[in-house]
């Protein structure tokens, strides 16, 4: 399944981006032709106006990690202020993009960040869901010193879900209090024999956690956003 998966992540990028090259005089030779690559590049960097104070801007990004392989990320940053009659109000803002890479990767990542009651009230809500391929090697370096990787000894596959949400009020001047509330669900299949046999695996398997705990901070500015600039 793995060797499958890797393909399969290799083969995306291939589809997407030799074409995208090929292409990229649109075949015409003709100067002045814009060409297939700078209108794919010019659509997925360029802000969309979708009217109502509400700004787009997509994305699409290969991505190499040790622990995902070769990627591809595809989605969009919408921004939005949440009183346009209010020049100083930051605008609020929703990340979201989901993923494909060649270790059996899947995946989708949402992020938010807003800002209520003239920035008295911020709710910034975290959401991802994965599906992945991974190895457990043991507790221990030396109980994974001498295991190949492999369906039959280490490997594994995971779905997660995590929900982190947000909720701070203004205490005074640039101080805030609030809570962070922590929800995540971790489940295991297709586990190798070997694995099944480990009590340290068996006793962390699936797993539903839910929390909450305080939270101080300081003013900050919105990472995505220009904390200054006026809604338009």
């Amino acid at each position: 399944m793995r060797k499958l998966m890797s393909i399969w992540g290799y083969s995306l990028l291939v589809v997407v981006a030799l074409p995208l090259s090929a292409l990229a005089d649109n075949g015409s030779g003709e100067e002045g032709d814009p060409g297939l690559l700078k209108r794919f590049l010019e659509f997925t960097t360029e802000e969309k106006d979708l009217g109502k104070d509400r700004i787009l801007s997509p994305i699409v990004a290969p991505f190499y990690a040790p622990e995902s392989g070769v990627g591809l990320a595809v989605g969009g940053l919408l921004t939005k202020s949440t009183d346009p009659s209010n020049p100083d109000l930051p605008r609020s803002y929703v990340k979201f993009f989901g993923l494909a890479a060649s270790e059996d990767v899947l995946g989708i990542r949402i992020v938010s960040e807003t800002f209520w009651d003239n920035d008295n009230i911020r709710f910034n809500p975290d959401m991802s869901i994965r599906t992945k391929t991974a190895d457990y090697y043991g507790v221990g370096y030396e109980n994974g010193e001498n295991v190949d990787d492999g369906s039959g000894t280490t490997e594994y596959t995971e779905d997660s879900f995590f929900f982190t949400p947000v909720l701070l009020y203004r205490a005074s001047g640039d101080f805030f209090i609030g809570a962070r509330y922590d929800i995540n669900w971790i489940s295991t299949d297709d586990e190798a024999a070997l694995i099944l046999e480990d009590p340290d695996f068996q006793r962390f398997g699936d797993k539903f956690k839910l929390g909450c705990k305080s939270l101080p901070q300081a003013d900050r500015c919105p990472q995505p956003t220009d904390c200054h600039a006026p809604s338009e």
